[in-house]
């Protein structure tokens, strides 16, 4: 079962990516306004996000001809992620991966659906986040249940979980403090991403450790989870020192803005002493 998830979602990927190469062969590579001002990062440039925005944008074009709603969208996401956190914890990491892809879809056509209906609200943005966040915490959570027995990987879950709060986190103080966000890595589509290709190529390798049994011996186990466990080493090191430096530059952004200005110096209007026997002149005080 879990390798026929594997496959039914990298058969799925490539099609978008065989279907997204025709279609820019013919009318030229589409691009979009919210892509470019994303800017991506080394982890995820902006090519792999356009693909995967006009994907989406069929489908969101699809849920506003069928009137499905943003909101109902975005419970949908919270039902695919704890049904994929569900089958994380027990150990099925290829078809949670269907799941888990499911919600991350959900996820990211509520918005696109909101703006083509023009039904955008602050209440449907702090719906979003909020089961943007949980969703989340369900996954890595699902993951840490799953590695429960190994401190080594349990750790590891734990640390990625601590960093993809602490990203989150770093954006929102910035918000509440004024000051742009600062870039940085790892952000939500990074980690979503690289999360879920851990998962999906997990049960294939899976598949070729067995096979290789008696050569590898006792790290057969290690090397059938090897792509999850690289996923969420990456998530949890490199969320982290994004969070650390984006807080850093947050606090020297409001350090800055809170220096008051130095007072200019007085400047003499006259390079030389007055005459002896004539009064300096002073500028007349002005009340107050």
């Amino acid at each position: 079962m879990d390798l026929a998830g594997s496959l039914v979602l990298l058969a799925l990927l490539g099609v978008v990516i065989v279907t997204y190469a025709g279609h820019a062969a013919l009318f030229g590579s589409p691009r979009y306004e919210r892509v470019a001002k994303d800017e991506g990062s080394v982890l995820l440039g902006t090519g792999p996000m356009n693909v995967g925005y006009w994907a989406l944008e069929k489908v969101g074009t699809v849920c506003v001809r069928l009137r499905i709603g943003a909101n109902a969208i975005s419970w949908s996401s919270l039902f695919f992620g704890a049904v994929g956190a569900g089958l994380f914890a027990v150990g099925h990491f290829g078809i949670g991966a269907l799941f888990a892809a499911a919600c991350a879809s959900c996820d990211a056509l509520d918005g696109m659906v909101a703006r083509k209906t023009g039904t955008a609200s602050l209440a449907g943005e702090v719906l979003d986040a909020s089961i943007d966040r949980a969703v989340e915490f369900l996954l890595l959570g699902g993951i840490a249940v799953a590695w429960r027995t190994s401190t080594p990987r349990l750790s590891l879950a734990l640390l990625a979980l601590l960093g993809s709060f602490m990203v989150s986190y770093a954006t929102a103080k910035a918000e509440a403090m004024q000051v742009e966000p600062p870039r940085g890595a790892m952000r939500r589509t990074e980690r979503c991403v690289y999360l879920l290709l851990g998962a999906a190529l997990t049960p294939l390798a899976t598949l070729l450790a067995a096979r290789q049994a008696p050569l590898l011996g006792p790290l057969a186990g290690v090397a059938g989870e090897l792509p999850l466990l690289c996923a969420v080493a990456l998530i949890g090191v490199v969320a982290n020192t994004s969070a650390a430096r984006r807080l850093g530059r947050v606090a020297a952004l409001v350090r800055l803005r809170n220096v008051p200005p130095k007072s200019p110096e007085p400047v003499s209007t006259h390079s030389e002493a007055p005459l002896r026997g004539h009064a300096p002149h002073h500028p007349a005080r002005v009340a107050g």
